[in-house]
């Protein structure tokens, strides 16, 4: 993981992240932050249970790596010699929504699994933070596989 980071921090002081590419990493990054702070603070002000945390995020992680992921676009153009990516990320825009109906009927949703309202609460946070943490581990995977491809193709 940390050679995929390496790469994108390269192409990003080169130049050669697209725009749109630069804008993704830095909203999926952003609401990882948000979400994890959330998270930390159910953990620890409110008293939430950690190890009942593990389960969503582990199954958010793997949805957003492998499920998640794949949605995204990301291909090297061979003009612009950069790395590009396509359409607009509908897919976070639906989780949010989906986040926020959650927590609208969680009660009733995820109350067969947990009995504390603060419980699913923050298992809520755990499984939008592990899916935040998913497609953000696969973006840099994809992204440094792409610029590997192109690197062997060049040569």
């Amino acid at each position: 993981m940390f050679e995929e980071v390496q790469t994108v921090h390269t192409l990003n002081k080169e130049g050669k992240l697209d725009k749109g590419l630069r804008i993704r990493l830095a909203l999926f990054i952003s609401l990882a932050i948000i979400f994890g702070m959330e998270l930390i603070l159910d953990i620890f002000v409110k008293k939430v249970a950690w190890y009942s945390l593990i389960v969503p995020f582990v199954l958010g992680f793997i949805f957003g790596l492998y499920v998640l992921s794949r949605l995204n676009s990301i291909n090297w153009d061979k003009k612009k010699r950069m790395v590009t990516v396509g359409r607009i990320d509908v897919v976070g825009i639906t989780i949010l929504v989906a986040y926020w109906v959650v927590r609208v009927d969680a009660k009733y949703l995820l109350s067969p699994f947990y009995h504390s309202i603060l419980t699913i609460s923050g298992a809520t946070f755990s499984l939008i933070f592990g899916i935040m943490v998913g497609r953000l581990s696969g973006v840099f995977r994809k992204v440094h596989q792409v610029h590997q491809d192109s690197r062997i193709r060049r040569k």
